[in-house]
């Protein structure tokens, strides 16, 4: 909290000191200067063009991203995997983000400012955003170690979502690293980070096939996602856009599309909905997934276990 507090000091003495008009080469800045500026640019440019290996370029191994709280993508996120996890989850909220006026300042040699107005659309209820936001970078041996945003108004980014309920921060936190450690787990086969998170008696719901009905045990879960790693010899399910999140007193509710390319002639598609239940202690004591279209090369392939061969 204190350094967040400096930070503040620190943007405030800026505007005081400079005023908004100034560019990067309004500031006469030093060599090392210039160079950290020109690192945050190449990041901007990247992360705009979806270069995400462009990006791990840019940010140290332990990166980390400090979103803000009570919004629905607030969390701590470390290195480019979950950098990029972030950016999935935001650019599945709105539609067509861009940043204008975009201004840069290095107050002292590893911290960068950057003011910018942010316009972007809302994919749920057609609502824009178009405000100021401030994000402090700090960097070292020419990385980005960390960066925290300041968005000049919040409520009304959770007014545009429109379907948010942020009654409890806690709840809806739970299921973000629920859902950011599954999804990992398609990508990676570690299920671990995600089964960790599960109670002694946890159930997981699957509508059709051999999974059909509730799976009951964390230890008989374990299995079940030890069973998938063979089952998909390989093959990543990937999150393709996030549609909807809601929560209540103790459940989150993702919706998202997602897809499976097992050959360049077999491509796999469908919008799931992952509904995760959490007890006091933060443990998944109930899980259930709900698909969207229960179609020939769904049932083929994950309930009776027909995998396409690969061209």
């Amino acid at each position: 909290m204190e350094k967040k507090r400096n930070i503040v000091w620190l943007i405030l003495g800026l505007i005081l000191q400079t005023g908004f008009a100034n560019t990067p080469q309004d500031t006469n800045l030093e060599n090392d200067v210039s160079k950290n500026i020109e690192i945050v640019t190449d990041y901007y440019a990247a992360v705009n063009e979806g270069n995400w290996d462009k990006v791990g370029t840019l940010l140290s191994t332990e990166a980390t991203l400090y979103e803000a709280e009570y919004l629905p993508f607030e969390s701590t996120y470390i290195g480019i995997d979950q950098w990029k996890e972030f950016f999935t989850t935001f650019y599945g909220l709105f539609e067509n983000p861009e940043a204008a006026d975009i201004k840069m300042w290095e107050t002292e040699p590893g911290s960068v400012i950057v003011y910018m107005v942010l316009k972007a659309k809302s994919r749920e209820t057609s609502k824009e955003i178009n405000m100021p936001i401030m994000e402090v970078f700090t960097l070292k041996d020419d990385k980005i170690i960390e960066m925290w945003p300041y968005y000049f108004d919040t409520a009304k980014i959770l007014e545009a979502i429109g379907h948010f309920n942020t009654s409890d921060p806690k709840i809806r936190a739970y299921g973000q690293e629920a859902f950011a450690k599954l999804s990992n787990g398609w990508v990676t086969g570690d299920y671990k980070p995600f089964t960790d998170m599960l109670a002694e008696d946890a159930t997981y719901q699957f509508p059709a096939g051999s999974f059909r009905g509730n799976i009951k045990g964390k230890e008989n879960l374990i299995q079940l996602y030890e069973g998938m790693n063979q089952f998909m010899q390989g093959n990543q399910i990937i999150v393709t856009k996030l549609l909807n999140i809601t929560t209540n007193e103790d459940t989150v509710v993702y919706e998202f599309e997602d897809k499976v390319d097992f050959s360049e002639s077999v491509k796999y598609t469908n919008k799931i909905i992952f509904s995760f239940s959490f007890n006091e202690e933060g443990k998944i004591y109930r899980y259930a997934e709900y698909i969207g279209d229960i179609s020939p090369t769904f049932m083929n392939v994950f309930a009776e276990g027909n995998l396409p061969k690969k061209d």
